[in-house]
């Protein structure tokens, strides 16, 4: 939401004007998003120690942060690149493709596809999924940086 509204109203040309380089606007965004992430996650806790949701397996960190940080790393470079409304976009027809596409094939060589990655991020330990996801999140950050560098507001 926060980008969508700055793109409708130019703000990073604003922006741009004011003592703020283009890495912190970079930065910020990322700063916000896992704050987002970190808020769901209380929030998940919340409901499930004092609502219906009690079951133990759902207590997991790495069920309901995974998802939020991946998704994180892939929709920022997205926008930051080719603009919120095309970034949407993109990543609704990889979301699609994978589910439409690369599921049944690897349904068909033996794989269950994502219950393998759900396996494997719970059955890795903490400190090694927390290694991967924030390789996966500074590679995220360079992208972002190299492609809002670029960027003519």
């Amino acid at each position: 939401v926060s980008m969508s509204m700055d793109e409708t109203n130019h703000w990073d040309r604003i922006a741009l004007t004011m003592p703020v380089s283009r890495r912190d606007m970079v930065l910020s965004k990322y700063v916000l998003c896992l704050l987002a992430v970190l808020l769901s996650g209380v929030l998940s806790v919340l409901c499930i120690l004092y609502g219906t949701l009690g079951q133990a397996v759902l207590f997991d960190p790495r069920l309901f942060l995974m998802p939020g940080l991946i998704i994180t790393a892939i929709i920022l470079p997205l926008q930051f690149k080719f603009g919120v409304n095309n970034a949407r976009l993109i990543f609704l027809a990889l979301f699609f493709g994978w589910f439409f596409i690369g599921e049944p094939l690897l349904d068909r060589n033996g794989y269950s596809g994502i219950a393998d990655l759900l396996n494997l991020g719970i059955s890795m330990s903490l400190p090694g999924w927390c290694l991967i996801i924030l390789a996966i999140m500074a590679l995220s950050v360079l992208l972002s940086l190299k492609a809002y560098a670029k960027r003519q507001f």
